[in-house]
């Protein structure tokens, strides 16, 4: 037969319940035994505030274990009737429920809805009117200088920041004034520049017909000049 037998729990030490001893079953925080039968122990969860339903709960009170002590009933949260959207000119709109909010671009901007909550926006350079006539100081060009871009005045940018040209440049009957004398073979060179460095150096200039039978020599021919005698 059975003289003893032991008990353990999640902490402690192990007992020994012996022959005619009686093993207790106790309820621990928020927790209560009940022995109701000659082999039956109930343990239950003690009660703590009301049951029920409560809706938009405006606070929830606990104890020390972290148990819901009582629940206070709020009210319906609000919804949103409208919402107001302004710009950088124009008077504020009031967008209503069932409303549509449309981002519309200007000329160069075009917008695109790509998802539920998403609208891009960009530039778009082809959407730019062509314009009947450039080369005033007021032109504006706009400008990317890696992180800093802006606009300046078409006068303000130097020639030499554009690229190099692959064609001939066409001057359409216009001139390149304020040029530097030429330094180098392939350098252009101003009127003046041939007019003084040529004229009467000894180098062979020809000035075109000449008679001569009529038209003598006179002291403004320079030496170098050259003729085609037309008639001797």
């Amino acid at each position: 037969t059975m003289t003893s037998f032991e008990a353990a729990s999640d902490s402690g030490t192990t007992q020994t319940i012996s022959n005619g001893q009686t093993l207790t079953i106790s309820g621990g925080t928020a927790l209560s035994g009940v022995a109701s039968a000659t082999d039956t122990i109930t343990i239950n969860h003690d009660a703590f505030g009301t049951a029920g339903t409560y809706a938009y709960p405006a606070s929830v009170t606990t104890n020390a274990t972290g148990h819901i002590t009582a629940v206070t009933a709020g009210s319906a949260p609000g919804t949103m009737d409208d919402f107001l959207v302004g710009a950088d000119s124009g008077t504020a709109l009031t967008i209503s429920d069932g409303n549509t909010l449309s981002l519309v671009g200007g000329v160069g901007i075009v917008t695109t809805a790509s998802a539920t909550d998403t609208v891009t926006i960009k530039t778009d350079l082809d959407e730019l009117p062509t314009l009947a006539a450039v080369g005033f100081d007021n032109d504006i060009v706009f400008l990317q200088d890696q992180s800093v871009q802006g606009r300046v005045a078409m006068s303000n940018v130097p020639l030499d920041y554009w690229g190099n040209p692959d064609a001939n440049i066409v001057m359409d009957s216009h001139k390149i004034t304020s040029l530097l004398d030429p330094t180098a073979a392939q350098d252009a060179a101003t009127k003046n520049y041939v007019d003084t460095t040529f004229a009467g150096s000894g180098a062979l200039i020809y000035q075109g017909g000449y008679d001569a039978t009529t038209a003598a020599p006179s002291t403004g021919v320079k030496q170098g000049w050259t003729y085609a005698v037309t008639v001797a």
